[in-house]
């Protein structure tokens, strides 16, 4: 994962996070690994997501980060999101 700050002007900053495929795919086996270990008790880890996936996912539909965070109903979209199931521990519908 790679994440740098580029000036953009002279008194503004543009923070840059990029992520690799690479990344992705370790995020990926971890979800799957975790997913097919028996979770108990009454709260299930649901997923673990790189932010530029949530980012991605927002700015295909129109979405804000902050708009994204303080909707559970976008969050809720977004994990039961057939796309993102690879980031998916718990399997259920939320």
């Amino acid at each position: 994962m790679r994440a740098w700050i580029q000036d953009v002007g002279q008194d503004d900053l543009a923070f840059v996070h990029g992520v690799s495929g690479q990344d992705l795919d370790t995020i990926a086996t971890y979800c799957r690994e975790k997913g097919e270990a028996k979770q108990s008790g009454d709260w299930k880890h649901a997923a673990r997501v790189d932010g530029t996936v949530i980012m991605d996912w927002c700015n295909k539909r129109g979405y804000t980060w902050s708009q994204f965070f303080n909707d559970q109903k976008l969050i809720n979209r977004f994990l039961d999101d057939p796309a993102n199931d690879v980031f998916r521990i718990w399997k259920g519908r939320i």
